[in-house]
């Protein structure tokens, strides 16, 4: 069992949305046994996971995802956490409360909002500060920025003095503002199970995180283009997708 915390003091930086897909990927895609906690009192990681269906319950189950909302405190038992391959922790706006269980951490997505400035590195800095443990690499998702290729002269200056200051590896992606997003947050869906190229730079940003994490921490399986279409055949066999879509749109 490995621990991803996804974290940042800010709200409205993509956090959510990033850790909902990042379990949905890793169980619903990928087949493995996740446990997802929603340590934010908003729930709105529950909401994701349910589709809209959460009403305050501790617990919400999928084929392959729990969703556990515990807004005020990280107590899950060992022989619970043993029952999963991953634990992702979608941590509320709060430097106090992110050390409840950060040390726990085997690694750290951060979302910043546009590019990486000084301001959002200090956020990752302030992350790590609470770690002892060494070598837990930081993934930086830059939201609202379409390509990695973008990174500017000071964002890599800046890149490399996170390696270098904790001796970890920084990946970076990125992800735009697009319609896709908007109609995922609408309807409360996967961004995979939207209809044609919809959302195709999200998908990639998410495939390569999500193969790292399979790499890394699990047993490589592996994600392409050519899952994210089976999946979605198969959701749009039993739920007409598109037509649900136009008739709400």
């Amino acid at each position: 069992m490995r621990v991803i915390g996804i974290l940042n003091h800010k709200g409205g930086v993509g956090k959510t949305f990033l850790a909902f897909h990042l379990a949905a990927g890793l169980g619903d895609m990928m087949g493995y046994k996740v446990l997802a906690i929603d340590y934010d009192a908003q729930g709105d990681l529950m909401k994701w996971g349910s589709g809209g269906k959460w009403n305050g319950e501790e617990r919400y189950d999928t084929k392959n995802v729990t969703y556990y909302y515990s807004p005020d405190r990280i107590d899950i038992e060992t022989e619970q956490t043993d029952l999963f391959d991953f634990v992702l922790i979608d941590g509320r706006p709060d430097y106090n409360a992110m050390s409840d269980f950060i040390e726990k951490c085997d690694a750290l997505f951060v979302p910043v909002q546009g590019r990486l400035s000084l301001d959002g590195a200090t956020d990752v800095f302030r992350i790590r500060q609470f770690m002892e443990k060494k070598n837990v690499p930081v993934w930086i998702i830059r939201n609202m920025m379409a390509q990695v290729a973008q990174l500017i002269s000071g964002e890599n200056k800046l890149i490399t003095l996170l390696e270098k200051t904790y001796d970890v590896r920084v990946g970076v992606s990125c992800f735009s503002y697009s319609e896709s997003v908007r109609m995922a947050e609408r309807y409360l869906t996967p961004i995979w199970y939207l209809p044609g190229n919809t959302g195709n730079v999200i998908k990639t940003g998410l495939t390569k995180m999500l193969n790292w994490l399979s790499d890394q921490f699990g047993d490589a399986r592996k994600l392409n283009a050519t899952a994210f279409k089976e999946v979605y055949n198969t959701y749009r066999e039993v739920t007409n997708v598109e037509e649900n879509l136009n008739a709400s749109g």
